[in-house]
């Protein structure tokens, strides 16, 4: 369950919609992949995100943190490109209507964080003053800067407006998908905005193709060493669960750009960890930590190297999948 109509959904949470006897749990931990960010879609604010093992009989047993961060679909602008090539198949009038719809969706969101404000100052000064609203309750740990807003964005230009729109409401900011950070990385080091970079999850040129045709062709496998670069607090992110098992290698392929191996590690562990606000029980092998291990016969993001033993929360877990079972099952069949 991804995704519920409406545009503003911010007091649903992602924790009660995952599926624990999902295949794809195990075929993404049989990759070494112990834990995630369970996040809504939809709409323009989806909901509440969750950290979570993937390890467990119930969700709540998963849970490492629940309403980890707001997610909010911040609203694309037409890059220049588009309104050219969209200026030969539309009637002047139908691209003003894209232009305005544009427009009205930036309008509605901001009326919607001014109203969750003006209810949590009503409610931090006479509680149950007024009516309780679920959904304008949902957002006062965000607007209060206790958690994080998730902003999934892509072009430089909503990047900039998404920015400018946290610094407004005073808002603890992250972006998520983030595909041409690397060009206002100045801007995100400044102002101390961490990024969940979308890695591609193919390799083909279609897939990994940057936003703009002027863009250098390895802009998309580049991008993550020039946010480090500039000093960019960065994690990667799949987007998908049926693809998030090529998250490891496909990590490893921006070393190939630039990224050191050390950095990439820690955007895999560590720096993911600290972004979404769980480093202190996950992320690296320390003391008090919970123990998610994986052990290896070469290099994690290599795609020759096979994980032999995996560890969540101190606990052995099986690399069975539906893909090793299929596998054995047509190993026996006759000739």
């Amino acid at each position: 369950d991804t995704a519920e109509g409406g545009d503003f959904q911010p007091d649903l949470k992602a924790l009660t919609a995952v599926n624990p006897s999902s295949e794809n749990i195990a075929i993404a931990r049989a990759e070494g992949i112990t834990t995630v960010l369970a996040r809504p879609s939809g709409g323009v604010i989806s909901g509440q995100a969750a950290v979570m093992n993937l390890a467990g009989w119930t969700s709540e047993q998963m849970k490492v943190a629940n309403a980890a961060g707001l997610h909010v679909n911040y609203p694309e602008p037409l890059s220049g490109e588009q309104l050219e090539f969209l200026k030969e198949f539309l009637a002047p009038e139908d691209l003003q209507k894209r232009q305005d719809a544009e427009k009205t969706r930036i309008r509605t969101l901001h009326e919607f964080f001014d109203r969750a404000k003006r209810y949590a100052d009503a409610q931090a000064k006479s509680p149950g003053m007024m009516a309780y609203d679920p959904r304008l309750e949902a957002m006062r740990p965000y607007l209060s800067g206790q958690r994080p807003v998730i902003f999934e964005v892509s072009s430089a230009k909503a990047i900039r407006n998404a920015v400018a729109f946290a610094e407004e409401f005073k808002l603890k900011t992250v972006l998520a998908g983030a595909e041409e950070a690397w060009k206002v990385a100045p801007l995100l080091a400044k102002k101390q905005i961490a990024v969940i970079y979308s890695i591609p999850i193919a390799n083909s040129t279609e897939s990994t193709a940057p936003r703009s045709e002027y863009d250098p062709y390895d802009a998309t496998w580049a991008a993550p060493a020039l946010l480090q670069r500039a000093g960019v607090k960065m994690c990667f992110q799949s987007g998908s669960a049926t693809m998030a098992k090529n998250l490891p290698a496909q990590s490893g392929i921006a070393c190939a750009y630039g990224l050191s191996h050390d950095n990439a590690l820690k955007a895999l562990t560590l720096q993911a960890a600290q972004i979404l606000g769980v480093a202190d029980q996950i992320g690296s092998l320390d003391t008090g930590k919970q123990a998610n291990v994986l052990v290896t016969d070469g290099d994690p993001l290599e795609t020759t190297t096979h994980l032999r033993y995996l560890f969540i929360a101190g606990k052995p877990v099986s690399l069975e999948t539906r893909h090793t079972r299929l596998y054995k099952m047509y190993r026996q069949r006759k000739g």
